[in-house]
């Protein structure tokens, strides 16, 4: 059973498994995928995770906290979905709680036998990454995600 891969941050999985019916994720074929675009390697965003975990600040190339900017992108996501003023404020409660620790990376692993090939999308694209390999799952369900936690520098993450 071939698997994807895709990696969140502890705050993100709490807010869609406590909150959302469904899950949207990036995946890739592999956990460290050579050639793509950084932050479409799981393995990338395990490692930027686990520095924000550790107390770091990191940025990206415009200077941005990346912490900061993620919990923007979970309160946008918030106000996208198509959910009650409560659940949504819940969420937005959760975000502004939330410390580093949260970013703890955790992997999801997903079989491609959970979800039909017609349900993904294709995902970004970048000239200097021609080869990037990302997919969009929009409805994927808890029940479908194997979660793995490896611990930071952890040498038996699968490559």
């Amino acid at each position: 059973m071939p698997l994807c891969y895709s990696t969140q941050t502890t705050l993100a999985d709490a807010i869609a498994t406590e909150h959302y019916p469904t899950f949207y994720v990036y995946i890739t074929s592999q956990f460290a995928m050579p050639g793509n675009y950084p932050r479409s390697n799981p393995q990338w965003i395990h490692q930027v995770w686990c520095q924000v975990a550790a107390g770091q600040v990191v940025k990206d190339e415009e200077g941005n906290d990346l912490w900061r900017e993620h919990k923007q992108t979970l309160k946008r996501v918030a106000q996208l979905r198509l959910i009650d003023e409560a659940t949504q404020s819940a969420v937005v409660k959760l975000i502004a709680t939330a410390d580093s620790a949260d970013a703890r990376p955790v992997v999801y692993e997903v079989s491609v036998d959970a979800w039909p090939p017609s349900e993904s999308l294709p995902g970004n694209s970048f000239a200097e990454y021609p080869h990037n390999d990302e997919r969009i799952l929009d409805s994927l369900k808890a029940v479908d995600i194997n979660r793995v936690y490896y611990p930071c520098a952890s040498p038996a993450i699968p490559t």
